[in-house]
């Protein structure tokens, strides 16, 4: 005989639990986890509705989605620091750059 606890039903990883539902062209869908959003080709202006907002939002104004719309702070300065250091690395010589 098996049993089952209602622990064993709930998701143990947040990221899991179903929670978001979208408003993007002109229909609503979910509820969704975090990582199957993530995994749609949302934009910025659609809008995103989760237990604890007052209302609908653009996907950009929640803190787990802006990092979709938005490069990395610290992106250009890596592009910077590999143009300047290419030629004359180890890995610049090696790759003839």
């Amino acid at each position: 005989m098996y049993s089952l606890s209602f622990s064993t039903l709930m998701p143990t990883n947040a990221n899991a639990m179903k929670i978001y539902y979208l408003h993007s062209n002109q229909q609503f869908l979910g509820p969704y986890s975090l990582d199957e959003v993530r995994c749609q080709s949302i934009k910025e202006e659609d809008l995103i509705w989760k237990d604890g907002t007052a209302d609908w939002v653009p996907a950009s104004a929640l803190e787990e989605f802006a990092c979709m719309f938005k490069p990395a702070k610290y992106l250009p300065n890596l592009v910077n620091e590999y143009n300047g250091r290419k030629s004359g690395s180890f890995l610049g010589r090696f790759l003839g750059l």
